[in-house]
């Protein structure tokens, strides 16, 4: 009987671990500078994933924004962050160069 019980709460343990464990470093965050006219003005955008908090997804989405080599300074000081937290597991992004 005891080995049926510790069977079953290793197995739950390891379900739960599998389960939660992922989950607690996926917070990430997408951050967009987008100007009116983003033809003549481009555009810059930062992403992040696999963080342990919302605030460290967030800074470096921020940071990937800003600092973009693709953009004008002026549009890279528009960024802000469009999409945060743990609900953001996957994200793909691409920016076709002209």
């Amino acid at each position: 009987m005891f080995a049926k019980i510790l069977v079953a709460v290793f197995s739950l343990g390891l379900t739960l671990a599998t389960l939660v464990g992922p989950a607690a470093l996926a917070d990430g965050a997408v951050a967009v500078g987008q100007p009116r006219d983003i033809a003549a003005d481009g555009w810059s955008i930062g992403m992040s994933g696999n963080y342990q908090n919302e605030a460290e997804a967030r800074k470096r989405a921020l940071d990937e924004c800003r600092t973009s080599k693709d953009a004008p300074q002026a549009t890279r000081n528009l960024c802000k962050i469009v999409n945060a937290g743990g609900t953001l597991q996957r994200f793909a992004g691409a920016k076709v160069q002209r």
